[in-house]
C-alpha cells in the first residue's frame, strides 16, 4: 500500500508541475472575472455613466452623441477579452485532459497494486495450505506413533500379567 501511495503522490506532483504556469493562471483569473456578475454590473454602470454623464453635464466635447470613443473602448475590450477567454478555455481543456490522464494512470496503479495484493494473497494461501498439510501429516504421524506405543504398552501389560501369573503359580 505504501508503494501505491508513493506512486500516487509522485504522479500528482508531476501533474501539478505540467498544468500550472503564470500565463494560464492569469488567463483563468481574467476569464473568471469577465464571466462574473461583478464584471457585467460594472460594465453596465460604466456604459450608463458614459452615456448619461455627457448628456446631463453637457460635456459635449468629451464624446459626442455617436459615442465613437465608447465604441472604440468596447471594441478594444471585446478584442482583448476574446483571446483571454479562449486561452482560459484551452487551459480548462488541458486541465480536463490532465484529469483524464490522471484517472487513467491512477486506475493503472490501482490495477497493478490489486494484482500485487492478489499475488501476495495467493502466495499466503499456498503457504497456509502447505503448513496445514504438514501439520496434518505431523498429527497423523503422532497418532500413528501413539497408537503403536499404546499397542506396545498393551503387549507389555499382557506380558507382565502372564509373567506375574507364572510367578504366582511358581511361588504358590
Amino acid at each position: 500500500m505504501k508503494i501505491f501511495l508513493y506512486r500516487v503522490k509522485k504522479f500528482i506532483r508531476r501533474w501539478r508541475e505540467r498544468v500550472q504556469n503564470f500565463g494560464d493562471k492569469l488567463a483563468d483569473l481574467l476569464a473568471k472575472w469577465a464571466g462574473s456578475w461583478t464584471y457585467i454590473i460594472t460594465g453596465m454602470l460604466l456604459l450608463v455613466s458614459w452615456i448619461a454623464l455627457p448628456l446631463v453635464m453637457e460635456f459635449s466635447s468629451w464624446d459626442p452623441y455617436p459615442f465613437i470613443l465608447l465604441n472604440l473602448a468596447l471594441s478594444f475590450t471585446a478584442a482583448f477579452m476574446m483571446p483571454i477567454i479562449i486561452m482560459s478555455q484551452n487551459r480548462q481543456e488541458k486541465r480536463d485532459r490532465a484529469k483524464i490522464d490522471f484517472n487513467i494512470e491512477l486506475n493503472k496503479m490501482q490495477t497493478e497494486t490489486l494484482e500485487e495484493v492478489t499475488q501476495a494473497t495467493e502466495s499466503i494461501g499456498r503457504t497456509v495450505a502447505f503448513v496445514k498439510k504438514r501439520m496434518q501429516a505431523k498429527d497423523k504421524l503422532k497418532k500413528e506413533v501413539w497408537d503403536e506405543l499404546r499397542i506396545q504398552i498393551d503387549r507389555m501389560e499382557d506380558m507382565m500379567k502372564i509373567l506375574l501369573e507364572k510367578d504366582g503359580e511358581s511361588n504358590g
